[in-house]
């Protein structure tokens, strides 16, 4: 049931904070910690800045592996030519 492409971010976020809503109701005051890798670094931080992300994630520990925390530099360099800009643009 993954919609990667069909998603923001901040959505995945959203539907990842609900998900630890219903850990953390069945573990109340357990830490819930990540290891993540990539793009889901990204999505456990618009996670944890959630309104509905339960205090159980918010001090749990995380490991982010390869999170593109500044971007990529591929992506950049790659969205300046005009050609691919115009194709993502779509």
């Amino acid at each position: 049931s993954y919609h990667g492409p069909d998603y923001c971010i901040r959505e995945h976020g959203e539907h990842l904070a609900n998900a630890l809503r219903e850990i953390a109701c069945a573990n109340p005051g357990q830490p819930i910690s990540f290891i993540t890798h990539s793009l889901g670094g990204l999505v456990l931080r618009a996670a944890i800045n959630d309104p509905n992300c339960p205090e159980e994630a918010r001090c749990g520990r995380a490991v982010l592996l390869a999170c593109p925390n500044q971007g990529s530099r591929f992506g950049r360099r790659m969205g300046r030519i005009p050609f691919v800009r115009a194709i993502l643009s779509r």
